[in-house]
């Protein structure tokens, strides 16, 4: 572990070095910023625009920032921002990452660097290309509480929030930099723990509201049942989570094609109801 953290501070001290040079903005009217990292699939960018524009009742600005390896799928992620007038950034490559959580981490620790600094919101927030609205909801009204929200993670005596689902207030980060980057025991988000969440008492109410679900071969969310086992759903590439307003559908890009079929067929319906 010692040998990955070193390892990963040097990858990202270099990463942070590449310039922002590929961006479009087609809207910059809002008073949060919202942040998807985009990966390898085009659809999920598509029906979270959607349900954002539907159910999102705070005055936001939408961002994708693609971390897609593959580069016809970063050309369709890019047409398809440029035709629903989504504000598009294209990530640098990060070669020799092979480790998901270090990526993820390093992509936010670069949008935050390169993008969300210097643009003065007092609220950002990022979120997972696969995580959902389902119904009308308001971030803004939960930051009136607090300076952070999100889904909380436990670990032990430790806690951080989950990367594809944490929010803040711009002067949480007025005298260091956020770290993004996994930690010891801690996935992405966890290099936060030592300067900001250890320093915090934090409301667990979103955590009380989480429940798994499975995804059905209609493409409907149903509850467990019949002792269906959480990591057994995964591993088959069903599993879904439902926390407050939101659902998060694991796995979409790198399952088998064969599970993502459950996922697509549920993603067809979402976009039907927008």
């Amino acid at each position: 572990m010692l040998l990955f953290d070193w390892r990963s501070r040097v990858l990202n001290y270099l990463y942070l070095t590449i310039p922002l040079v590929n961006w479009q903005a087609y809207s910059d009217t809002g008073e949060m910023d919202l942040v998807t990292i985009a990966f390898d699939n085009p659809m999920t960018v598509e029906v979270q625009t959607k349900l954002l524009r539907k159910f999102l009742r705070d005055s936001f600005v939408y961002t994708v920032a693609d971390n897609s390896t593959d580069k016809a799928t970063r050309k369709q992620i890019y047409q398809l921002c440029r035709n629903l007038g989504v504000n598009y950034l294209a990530l640098p490559p990060q070669f020799g990452v092979a480790n998901p959580s270090l990526s993820h981490g390093l992509a936010m620790n670069w949008v935050y660097q390169k993008y969300l600094r210097w643009r003065n919101r007092k609220l950002f927030g990022f979120i997972d290309h696969d995580v959902f609205p389902l119904k009308e909801t308001n971030i803004s009204k939960e930051m009136n509480k607090t300076d952070i929200w999100g889904l909380p993670q436990k670990r032990g005596r430790r806690w951080y929030l989950w990367a594809g689902f944490c929010f803040f207030r711009r002067e949480v980060f007025s005298r260091q930099f956020p770290n993004f980057l996994p930690a010891e025991g801690l996935d992405t988000g966890g290099g936060n723990w030592e300067n900001i969440y250890q320093k915090r008492k934090f409301n667990f109410e979103l955590e009380q509201k989480h429940s798994y679900r499975r995804i059905t071969r209609q493409g409907h969310m149903v509850p467990l049942s019949g002792g269906a086992k959480e990591i057994t759903l995964l591993n088959q590439g069903t599993l879904a989570e439902v926390f407050g307003d939101w659902c998060h559908i694991f796995g979409f890009s790198w399952r088998k094609k064969s599970s993502n079929y459950y996922k697509h067929r549920f993603l067809t319906q979402m976009i039907g109801k927008c």
